[in-house]
């Protein structure tokens, strides 16, 4: 059966798409292994991961067992396109299997997509990979998917199980003649931090997007070095300086969503999400600005209260003086800009993910910062194929942190230019993100491996990819890639 008669139409869900933070999908070598290898790290993707489908599992779970996995299946096999991988094996984190929906993903990605959801629930469950005597090579475990214990006290599958196979319009079990099976049990695996970005929960979690550490350069751990170096006063004061320093990794997460969201646009070629974020990263700092001044200039505090002030007004400021002007000659070296009108922000704005009003300032008081921009229309410029993504360089960090000179224009453009060789650059996909069977994203070329056997015999199980944080498969995993003969193209479903 060829790929093209299995592309249905998908459920746009864009009741969704607030809910799962957008990543790019990078891949990450993890190694080489047989196939339970590649089970156990699609399990331990499923546990640095699954956050990324919190939201989304608290409005798909019912009050028992069998309508929340047939809600998921509902959910996964209707919003997901499938498509069998050839050589290059994939294994998406769901945001990144979010992200690129419509280009299609394989069994292994459904199954940590399901699993994840079932995570978030609370549910254990086991990821089951199977051989299928109807299969070209029945000797091979060639698919994989999720069985749910009826008994989730016990776990025992011969008190009934459910199958959860989001690969099939009829969620039934594929004729198979040796399962091997691995338990996920939801509590051993909260523990799993998120590969250092929060995920958009209803909680302190930020969805930031990215990798701080890779795609912003640890934009949260900007210490504001020299702007706090003057700043001492503790005690007795309104807001004084450890106020300022509990507040100020939600003020620096929410630079982080803004940038983030800057990539993402540029990432998913939508020219008028870019509109709307290049206008809020010049806007944001301004308006944080004016912000602390109608705080400062409607109230008499005392001398501490106000240095505090002041230096929070300093931390807004530096990224209008620094990280501003690099992000316009950023768009101006791959963009063609137009004015289309005007554009306002303000302080207040709701944004699904990003830190809460409350998290970022110490007072409601004074008036609510409204500031106008020129809006741009933004397109390519002509030969423009591969975009490097915007980051936090260590020269800009520096100037943030400890006052040393910002990079110039060029200097900072060379410099991202040079981060990038032969390491994903922003590839700006083709397609609409609101056609059935459409492409949301564009991966990369798939990359050359090294040639090995496995000895389990699972032929075809290949890696690669954008993951939006990770790439992997059944025979070489989720957090890692397992390369395999390239002639081998019968990979799991």
């Amino acid at each position: 059966m060829s790929d093209s008669s299995l592309i249905k139409p998908l459920r746009t869900g864009q009741q969704y798409d607030k809910l799962i933070p957008l990543r790019f999908c990078e891949s990450v070598k993890l190694g080489k292994g047989d196939t339970r290898f590649s089970v156990d790290k699609m399990a331990q993707w499923v546990g640095l991961h699954h956050a990324q489908m919190v939201n989304v599992a608290q409005l798909l779970k019912k009050e028992t067992l069998q309508p929340t996995v047939a809600t998921v299946h509902d959910f996964a096999y209707w919003h997901f396109q499938y498509k069998k991988d050839d050589e290059n094996q994939l294994v998406k984190s769901p945001s990144c299997a979010w992200y690129s929906r419509a280009e299609g993903m394989d069994c292994k990605s459904f199954t940590v997509v399901c699993s994840s959801l079932l995570v978030c629930m609370g549910i254990n469950h086991y990821i089951r990979r199977v051989k299928q005597p109807f299969h070209k090579y029945p000797d091979a475990y060639t698919h994989v998917y999720v069985i749910v214990p009826i008994n989730q006290n016990t776990n025992d599958l011969n008190s009934g199980y459910l199958t959860l196979d989001a690969t099939i319009l009829e969620n039934q079990e594929t004729i198979f003649t040796e399962p091997k099976d691995l338990l996920i049990m939801s509590n051993q695996l909260q523990h799993y931090g998120l590969n250092g970005v929060a995920a958009r929960s209803p909680s302190n979690n930020h969805g930031l997007g990215f990798s701080l550490g890779s795609t912003l350069g640890s934009i949260k751990n900007l210490n504001f070095s020299s702007i706090f170096g003057s700043l001492s006063c503790l005690g007795g004061s309104a807001y004084e300086k450890g106020d300022l320093e509990r507040l100020l990794p939600a003020i620096t997460a929410k630079y982080d969503f803004i940038y983030n969201d800057l990539n993402v646009a540029i990432a998913t070629n939508d020219m008028e999400k870019l509109s709307v974020c290049q206008s809020l990263c010049v806007c944001w700092p301004i308006i944080s600005v004016e912000k602390m001044d109608a705080i400062f200039y409607s109230n008499k505090w005392n001398k501490c209260t106000d240095a505090t002030i002041h230096t929070t007004k300093a931390i807004h400021q530096s990224f209008t003086d620094i990280v501003t002007p690099l992000m316009e000659a950023y768009l101006n070296q791959y963009f063609i800009r137009t004015k289309s009108g005007l554009i306002s922000h303000r302080v207040m704005d709701y944004q699904p993910g990003a830190p809460s009003f409350a998290e970022m300032f110490f007072s409601d008081l004074g008036r609510n910062a409204v500031h106008q921009v020129d809006k741009f229309t933004f397109m390519r410029k002509p030969g423009v194929t591969s975009i490097p993504k915007f980051e936090f360089t260590n020269d800009v960090k520096n100037a943030l942190n400890n006052g040393t000179p910002a990079p110039t224009p060029a200097q900072y453009l060379a410099s991202i230019a040079n981060t990038v060789i032969g390491n994903n650059p922003v590839t700006p996909p083709s397609g609409s993100g609101n056609t059935s069977g459409g492409n949301y994203s564009q991966e990369p070329s798939p990359g050359s491996g090294n040639t090995s056997d496995d000895k389990d015999k699972d032929k075809g199980l290949g890696v690669l990819g954008w993951t939006l944080i990770g790439t992997a498969a059944i025979g070489g995993t989720i957090m890692a890639v397992n390369e395999i003969k390239k002639n081998k193209k019968n990979g799991a479903k």
